[in-house]
């Protein structure tokens, strides 16, 4: 079974993610790409600083120049490829995960994850007994960082509260904002480790509604992720505005002033109401894979000039090759303008999804990954017309996630209710 998920490796520290294997995977990463440096970057999380020191020695003792970023966003690691002619880039981090996870990606000399078959590769490649070199102390990269940001959004002024979750936005959003004029008040922003995504950030917003709801003069707020490649928008009200929303704002923003947006690029778990709200602006929804990764080739494939996931991953082509959840926050920003988060509530009509979770052993999700396909067009059949399901195994977690999608919420939920008995009966 490949090592690989979604979005990089990720498990418990130290069962799954640990020293060693960080090692083999980053030796592996540098027996596979030309010869040049190598930015590293992590979270947080407590034992991040030891496994980046293991991935900076595997690098080192592979040949490689390690330029080490510290603690930095995981799109910061992206944008330094570029910038600074690496060859690729390594992040520690387990993203949305809990604490004692952790997790390694890898990104490829244009700042893009990795595709799958270059991951084979990774794995084909990992030597039993990894080389050790010695890496260089970290180095500072926030401010280059601040200044391609500085480039491409404008100043503007506005009061907005930042949840950057305990994580490795908490340097970084805040630091944007004021440079590009915005007033912040911020969330959760010390930089602890043992407490990142925990109630907080994207995965418990109630502190962030607070927050804004208690402030007159908000014009709404954003929460982050662990490595800030995501984020969501919260309006004044406290209504939540998903990737899906920021899709459709931005399109919709571009047809207004006159540019055509001929595709944009969304997933399997895109809203059904977001395709009918952008065909009216003349504009078609390619759907693909979960994943920014998957988000990426599909922008690649059909040209589109935009693409992302509901969670909060989006992707500007011009801008950025990967997720920026502190980009997408300050382009809501702008979309925003001179009113508030609320212009964009209610924006377009969107059909009622219902999710769930199960857990899943790992004997239980072989047979799923076996066996699913067949199941899942079995339920099918016997739920309403016009019902729509997605039941997938986690990239990142040992779980079964299951959506049901329909205009009536109560047709969505009774077909969740049915869908939940008939998966737990087949697992």
């Amino acid at each position: 079974m490949t090592l690989f998920g979604t979005d990089g490796v990720r498990g418990s520290y130290p069962e799954r993610i640990n020293e060693e294997l960080v090692a083999r995977l980053v030796a592996g990463f540098c027996a596979t790409i030309p010869p040049g440096n190598l930015i590293i970057g992590r979270d947080t999380r407590s034992s991040g600083l030891s496994l980046a020191r293991a991935a900076g020695e595997a690098g080192a003792g592979s040949g490689r120049v390690v330029v080490d970023l510290g603690v930095v966003p995981t799109p910061l690691v992206s944008m330094a490829i570029g910038s600074r002619g690496a060859v690729g880039g390594v992040v520690l981090s387990a993203s949305h995960n809990p604490p004692h996870h952790n997790g390694i990606k890898f990104f490829d000399g244009n700042g893009a994850k990795l595709l799958e078959s270059s991951e084979r590769l990774i794995e084909r490649a990992m030597p039993k007994n990894p080389p050790h070199g010695t890496k260089g102390d970290e180095v500072d990269g926030v401010e280059e960082y601040l200044e391609r940001l500085e480039g491409v959004i404008p100043s503007r002024e506005g009061r907005w509260h930042l949840d950057v979750a305990y994580g490795a936005a908490c340097e970084v959003a805040p630091a944007a904002f004021r440079r590009l004029g915005r007033e912040v008040v911020v969330l959760h922003h010390q930089p602890r480790g043992e407490r990142i995504n925990v109630d907080c950030g994207v995965l418990g917003m109630d502190a962030l509604v607070e927050s804004v709801r208690a402030d007159p003069n908000a014009k709404g707020g954003f929460a982050f992720d662990g490595d800030a490649d995501r984020c969501l928008a919260l309006s004044p009200q406290g209504e939540v505005l998903d990737g899906d929303d920021l899709l459709y704002a931005w399109t919709a923003q571009e047809v207004s002033e006159g540019r055509a947006v001929e595709c944009v690029v969304g997933t399997t778990m895109s809203n059904g109401g977001l395709g009918k709200a952008l065909s009216r602006l003349g504009t078609r929804l390619v759907r693909v894979g979960v994943g920014d990764r998957e988000v990426a080739e599909g922008i690649a494939l059909s040209r589109a000039s935009l693409g992302g996931e509901p969670s909060g991953h989006t992707i500007f082509p011009g801008i950025a090759p990967t997720g920026d959840g502190i980009l997408s926050a300050l382009i809501w920003t702008e979309l925003a303008g001179e009113g508030t988060m609320d212009d964009w509530v209610g924006a377009w009509e969107k059909h009622t999804q219902v999710h769930q979770s199960i857990p899943l052993t790992e004997k239980a999700r072989s047979r799923w990954e076996k066996e699913g396909e067949r199941r899942e067009r079995t339920a099918r059949r016997e739920l309403p017309d016009e019902v729509r399901i997605i039941v997938r195994p986690s990239g990142t977690e040992q779980i079964l996630r299951l959506m049901v999608e329909h205009a009536d919420a109560t047709v969505a939920k009774d077909s969740l209710h049915l869908l939940l008995q008939k998966v737990r009966a087949w697992l």
